[in-house]
């Protein structure tokens, strides 16, 4: 099984990859992000560490993302706090989705995370692609989001810490400034070459 990381900073593409990997034979996909999501609902140790460290942010047994976003946005060093319990985590879950995929014969496993270098991810693929388009492409992309602010964008670009994406070595750089058609053909052509270079 050929296990490739998509990264990217945010508004860069990593949804639409994502998107059309899922519709190819095979694969198996994992969003970081919507894995942030269930772990917040549903992991009882977590939202209990959580609620020790940030009291405010959980309600009703769970972590209240957008409460969370208010007081990173308010005291940025506290992300840090949070990556210690939460990033364990995900990267358990990455792990049990990489050998339920194994398991079940999936011939490519994708792992889509932004902070994939950040946390180390990128040690569990065989291959990275990273997507990416100019700043103020990907910033127009995330303000049209709905509920997205300035202040909301500028905490989130604040934590990625992009240097990250210049200095590492992805296999593959694909530009999304361009229609998702042109996207989705570019991925097609680097999945082949992919392909070809596991077979």
């Amino acid at each position: 099984m050929i296990v490739i990381g998509i990264t990217g900073p945010i508004g860069s593409g990593k949804s639409t990859a994502a998107k059309w990997f899922a519709t190819q034979e095979g694969v198996a996909v994992f969003d970081a992000d919507a894995c942030v999501h269930r772990l917040y609902q549903q992991d009882r140790a977590l939202i209990k560490a959580i609620a020790s460290e940030f009291p405010e942010a959980v309600h009703d047994s769970t972590v209240d993302r957008k409460q969370l976003g208010k007081i990173i946005a308010k005291n940025p060093k506290v992300i840090k706090v949070l990556e210690k319990l939460v990033h364990p985590q995900v990267r358990k879950e990455e792990e049990a989705f990489l050998e339920s995929a194994r398991n079940t014969g999936k011939t490519t496993a994708i792992l889509e995370l932004a902070l994939l270098y950040q946390t180390g991810a990128d040690a569990l693929c065989d291959v990275v692609i990273l997507v990416n388009a100019p700043i103020e492409v990907r910033m127009d992309r995330v303000l049209a989001r709905p509920g997205m602010t300035q202040e909301k964008l500028k905490a989130i670009m604040a934590r990625q810490d992009e240097t990250v994406y210049r200095t590492e070595n992805p296999n593959y750089i694909i530009d999304t400034d361009c229609t998702v058609e042109e996207t989705q053909q570019s991925l097609e052509i680097v999945y082949q070459k992919i392909r070809q270079d596991y077979a």
